[in-house]
């Protein structure tokens, strides 16, 4: 279904489908107020994660009393919640007792290997940080952004630090597959090289395959010491060193059979990608390879 629907959009037919019903109803005003009151779905999202809500319904707490309970909070206010995120699509609700849908199970229950929570603290960075929409019509003004210069991208910003703790849960698995793809399995002597490499995993995740793996992460050093903590945990730090220093300008060694770039090149302008990507190229080895991952919305 994903899949026809990114086609759906592609193609434009989606764009034709929304503007025939949008003409072809009367004006409305449910559009305006839904989008202005978002916030809420955000909010009870974010406060549901924080209480553990999802995961004491998995484990058995089905009603306002016993959740409640369970999460250290009042009965009529879990109630209240429980309702909300039942109407947003989140939980479903009999006779008085509620349930996970298939999304919350999957994503939002904390047994799940698939559990999103942790990201809250990033994407909570992120809004502080941009002072979320109220500071939208000054950036369109300017057509930029209205934080520093440099934005996220300064020095040692301590967003990286919070994306390499919160984001790791969510990035395992891509790690995971593209270490397979890269046919990690297999026991060559490769030098790996993860430039911007955050929490560390895509690097990781190689190494873990590979027994002959040398990985080399690129980063500021606070966020390297969250990378570290996973190498150790992984059962990989003597085969896992580290450079600290901007990614766009620090040495980057050279020698590398494999080069991973992993949500770092949308950050960049085009003068600096094609910079990186000189650098990179010269820090290959004879037959290396380069690859880039990145996060769509799509």
């Amino acid at each position: 279904m994903g899949y026809s629907f990114r086609e759906d959009w592609m193609s434009g037919r989606y764009h034709r489908d929304m503007s025939a019903t949008s003409q072809s109803r009367p004006p409305s005003p449910v559009l305006v107020f839904d989008t202005l009151n978002a916030y809420q779905r955000t909010g009870a999202l974010r406060a549901a994660i924080e209480l553990d809500l999802f995961t004491v319904i998995a484990d058995g707490n089905t009603t306002a009393k016993t959740i409640a309970t369970h999460t250290q909070a009042s009965e009529k206010g879990t109630r209240v919640l429980c309702d909300f995120l039942t109407v947003i699509g989140f939980l479903a609700k009999h006779d008085h007792h509620y349930s996970l849908t298939p999304d919350s199970a999957t994503f939002l229950n904390r047994h799940s290997p698939a559990y999103l929570g942790t990201t809250t603290g990033f994407f909570g960075h992120m809004e502080r940080q941009w002072n979320a929409s109220a500071g939208l019509p000054a950036a369109v003004r300017s057509g930029g952004t209205v934080i520093s210069d440099q934005g996220i991208m300064g020095p040692e910003d301590p967003i990286w630090v919070e994306f390499a703790r919160s984001m790791a849960p969510m990035l395992a698995m891509p790690a995971g597959l593209l270490a397979q793809m890269l046919g990690a399995g297999r026991t060559d002597k490769w030098k790996v090289l993860d430039i911007a490499a955050g929490h560390g995993l895509f690097g990781i995740s190689i190494a873990k395959q590979n027994p002959n793996v040398q990985v080399v992460a690129v980063d500021w050093g606070p966020v390297l010491e969250v990378a570290r903590e996973n190498a150790t945990k992984a059962n990989v730090s003597t085969r896992f060193s580290t450079i600290i220093g901007d990614a766009l300008e620090v040495d980057l060694g050279a020698g590398y059979d494999i080069v991973v770039i992993a949500n770092f090149l949308q950050l960049l302008d085009e003068k600096s990608i094609d910079g990186l990507m000189r650098r990179v190229h010269r820090a290959l080895a004879p037959g290396g390879r380069g690859h880039h991952v990145g996060l769509h919305s799509q």
